[in-house]
């Protein structure tokens, strides 16, 4: 502390003995009152009296000044008068030099001694300080450049961070499913899985042998399990470390969708990235509820969880299918009757098969899809259909009375395929018929758009999305509620259906289903039984013709 004290009083001391002229300004004597100086004044009369003398006492003194007005025009003026008796006339005598526009002050102390003051405002002078002004004004610019350049480079390296950032995370998700699908493409190293292998490779040629409609991946299948439910756990998880992956045939928000091989057998593999866990949970466990295998729902086989070292990838393993998704399918095909019916039929089959309780010991819960639209419905090569994605399903555990949501419990589904509401959210969750009432909705605008594909009266229409010329690529849920809910818009029945009558039956069901009132819509069951009848009505008739 003392240390401080004494440097602190070595400054002020260099500071007086430096600047004497600041020590004398600083010290404040008595003021001389019985001194008076008569001074010539112009432009500072006291009273603003005009031009003539004014008068000081103690310090004051006579200056006169001379001061440029303007930069531009050059027009000087020139002031005369008394400085105030105050200390602080020394500073106003020596001043000159700091002011914006440039003065000079000359000062006096007899009487009258100003009138032949006459101080010069030289032509540097004027320069000097135009030349100022103009760096102050270059330095103001220049400060505005760097401020703007610096928040451009900002921005940029913003993007450019973000943009850097979103292909890391993209490449390192890649090349985590390629290792992960290298890693599954490699032989098993361990013995049991060898000597799994390999007996059943001998199990499988000897069912080709005896008959070859048997496959090895339908003899793990049907033979480890007779629940309905999928391959014994064991198993499943020898299946998901042997498959040998072809080609990515899909990809979403999930993760990625391959087309692999079993010991030759054709399968699909459905790859979840880490952040999607809970969706592999939701849609294995589903997949596994005792009694739902049916033809109507896409065949599941086995659900596994392998690593590359670096991250973790969750595996579904699925029956495989060429013609892919309906949607794929609609788009460059005019279905006759025959073929349009059985699609129906076949997908309206296996929802029902889902709505439908069974009730027993090992019975299954009623459930609801929540998700469907055409390209949730798979295509079998027999041109038949099958539902997949049952990841957002719920169930309906009659032994407690309440409904399983899973893990997303607000807005579920694509929301082109909402129906009003749900749109609105006031589907009534408690109650497990609103849900599946929900589904019929989607059936409808399923319907319609297998149905337009469809021939009637000769002629058929190209695929079109429900809704396609009233909502954009990607709606909003606002966009979709003002739509079906504000103005009331369902797709259009095409007049000429009304002249075929299987198309005025069809078109009969969609009117029903898509009701605003959702305990008006028709049951998976009712719908099925009268696909059932028009497919059968149209194999007749087909038959009578021949």
């Amino acid at each position: 502390m003392d240390t401080i004290w004494i440097l602190l009083v070595i400054s002020v001391m260099g500071l007086v003995y430096s600047q004497p002229a600041i020590l004398q300004a600083l010290t404040i004597s008595p003021i001389n009152t019985s001194r008076i100086t008569r001074c010539y004044c112009i432009h500072h009369c006291p009273d603003n009296a005009a031009n003539g003398t004014c008068s000081t006492h103690g310090d004051g003194r006579c200056f006169s000044q001379i001061e440029l007005l303007s930069l531009s025009s050059r027009a000087t003026r020139i002031t005369k008068g008394c400085t105030p008796p105050e200390t602080g006339s020394v500073f106003q005598c020596r001043s000159g030099s700091q002011h914006v526009l440039p003065k000079v002050i000359e000062c006096c102390d007899s009487d009258l001694c100003n009138a032949n003051l006459n101080p010069v405002l030289t032509e540097s002078m004027k320069s000097r300080v135009v030349s100022g002004n103009n760096t102050a004004s270059d330095f103001t610019m220049y400060a505005v450049a760097v401020v703007c350049s610096v928040t451009l480079v900002g921005v940029f390296l913003i993007i450019l961070g973000t943009s850097i950032y979103i292909k890391w995370v993209r490449d390192r998700r890649t090349k985590t499913e390629q290792l992960f699908v290298t890693q599954l493409n490699e032989p098993p190293h361990a013995l049991s899985d060898f000597e799994l292998k390999r007996s059943l490779s001998d199990q499988s040629s000897s069912r080709h042998a005896t008959n070859g409609m048997i496959s090895t991946l339908q003899d793990i299948v049907t033979e480890s399990s007779g629940s309905g439910r999928g391959a014994a756990l064991l198993v499943q998880s020898t299946v998901g470390r042997q498959c040998r992956f072809i080609k990515e045939v899909g990809k979403g928000r999930f993760g990625s969708v391959w087309k692999a091989t079993w010991f030759g057998d054709p399968i699909a593999v459905k790859i979840f990235s880490t952040i999607e866990e809970n969706s592999w949970m939701r849609e294995a466990e589903i997949y596994q509820t005792t009694l739902l295998r049916h033809d109507g729902i896409l065949g599941f086989i086995a659900a596994d969880i392998g690593g590359t070292g670096t991250s973790t990838n969750m595996i579904l393993v699925m029956e495989y299918h060429e013609y892919g998704s309906l949607f794929d399918f609609l788009q460059e095909r005019r279905l006759d009757a025959a073929l349009m019916l059985r699609l129906m039929h076949t997908f309206v089959a296996g929802l029902c098969h889902l709505h439908t309780e069974i009730i027993g010991s090992q019975g299954k819960p009623p459930i609801a899809h929540r998700d469907l639209k055409t390209k949730n419905i798979l295509v079998k090569g027999n041109l038949t259909c099958c539902i997949a994605d049952l990841g957002h399903c719920a169930r309906y555990l009659s032994e407690r009375n309440e409904i399983d949501l899973g893990y997303q419990t607000g807005l579920v589904g694509t929301k082109r395929y909402m129906p009003p509401e749900v749109v609105t959210q006031t589907v009534v969750q408690t109650t497990f018929e609103a849900l599946k009432a929900a589904d019929m909705y989607n059936v409808a605008l399923i319907l319609w758009e297998i149905a337009r594909c469809g021939v009637c009266c000769g002629e058929s229409y190209t695929y079109q999305y429900p809704y396609q010329q009233e909502l954009p690529v990607d709606p909003s849920v606002q966009h979709v509620y003002h739509v079906i809910c504000v103005l009331g818009i369902r797709p259009t029945i095409p007049g000429r259906w009304q002249y075929d009558p299987t198309f005025k039956a069809l078109a009969r069901i969609m009117t029903e289903c898509w009701s605003a009132d959702w305990q008006c819509r028709q049951s998976a069951l009712r719908v099925k039984k009268t696909l059932a009848f028009l497919t059968e009505n149209c194999l007749s008739g087909k038959e009578s013709e021949a």
